[in-house]
């Protein structure tokens, strides 16, 4: 994306009650307003939160959330979001056959915890088109 669009909200769906702890912090030090960050354990409540807000700017998906367990599962239990809004693969593992099934297409690019850190983030947020 060329254009860069200011951020409303960003959803991130991970297991681990530190990654969100770490990614609001990130956010926090690098200058992004408080409260942007909603944070869902499983697909299934970060659905219901889709449902009841009017858009997230972009969604961090861990690659092993509940129910499924499975990136690609995941996806399609999210597949009430638009295709607009930029979805970050969130892992640790980049399956081998990534960018092979269909599926793979709606991820807008991957940040991988091993090189988590705030300007990652940064960089990342801005690859898909947001700003602060």
């Amino acid at each position: 994306m060329g254009k860069h669009k200011p951020l409303s909200r960003i959803l991130l769906i991970d297991d681990h009650v530190a990654v969100g702890t770490i990614i609001s912090a990130y956010l926090t030090a690098l200058g992004w307003e408080d409260g942007i960050l909603d944070i869902s354990r499983d697909v299934d409540n970060a659905v219901e939160l889709i449902d009841s807000h009017s858009g997230y700017s972009a969604i961090l998906l861990d690659h092993s959330v509940p129910p499924t367990y499975n990136f690609r599962d995941s996806l399609q239990l999210l597949d009430c979001t638009t295709s607009e809004t930029p979805i970050i693969l969130f892992t640790g593992l980049l399956p081998s056959d990534f960018g092979q099934k269909d599926i793979d297409s709606r991820i807008t690019t991957v940040l991988e915890k091993d090189a988590l850190s705030p300007i990652a983030l940064q960089d990342t947020l801005h690859q898909v088109g947001l700003e602060r």
